[in-house]
């Protein structure tokens, strides 16, 4: 049977997140290429001709983000890894609860990256264009649409640890959050929720938490 946005997004529950440090941006075209240069990236993704470094980097799959991050790694010794669904959500709600407020037309002093349900779309544009949310984070809601960590399952929300969740075990498609450049609010309040692990487009991108390892 079809299920709708709201059926994937119930019931409404509260979760306990342990602390986390995410990346302000999005993972740019620069960076994707010193993975490339370095041989730690087989390929240069399509469309990415890196005329502008800052551009986020696009047409990647979770497969390519997860050897990226092996890469990243071994060169920063440190714990690199895509964020949570769980610990998406509160960062681009700023930790808040309340319910997205949907607006009509886009003010002319909105000077952030979202643009969900309007018209015109918003033009990609190089990390750090558009305005923070209160956290300090870019285009959480703007520019490219997020890998996240977890697996999907349209039932999830209904058994979800109340602590720290990671999605389930193992499914067959992977998380996407956030919003694109084009995007205008068809069909979905977010038309790209999901993805296999092996796909990519050139809408969707990626944004890294850092974990710290204990000494």
């Amino acid at each position: 049977s079809r299920i709708s946005c709201k059926d994937r997004e119930e019931p409404v529950h509260t979760v306990t997140i342990k602390a986390f440090e995410l990346a302000k941006t999005e993972v740019t075209a620069a960076l994707w290429a010193a993975c490339v240069k370095a041989k730690g990236c087989d390929y240069l993704p399509e469309d990415n001709s890196f005329t502008d470094s800052n551009i986020p980097v696009r047409y990647v799959s979770w497969d390519d983000v997860k050897v990226f991050l092996s890469w990243l790694n071994t060169e920063t010794n440190s714990n690199y890894r895509l964020p949570t669904e769980a610990e998406w959500e509160y960062a681009c709600r700023s930790g808040k609860s309340a319910p997205y407020d949907w607006i009509a037309a886009r003010s002319t002093h909105n000077q952030t990256g979202e643009n969900a349900g309007l018209e015109p779309p918003l033009s990609i544009m190089p990390i750090g264009s558009y305005s923070p949310n209160e956290f300090g984070l870019y285009d959480m809601r703007g520019n490219v649409w997020e890998w996240c960590a977890d697996w999907f399952d349209r039932h999830y929300y209904s058994r979800s640890p109340l602590i720290n969740p990671q999605g389930p075990v193992s499914s067959y498609l992977k998380v996407v959050r956030g919003s694109d450049w084009i995007y205008v609010g068809e069909l979905c309040r977010i038309n790209y929720p999901i993805l296999a692990p092996w796909k990519s487009n050139r809408f969707i991108g990626f944004r890294v938490v850092c974990d710290v390892i204990p000494h």
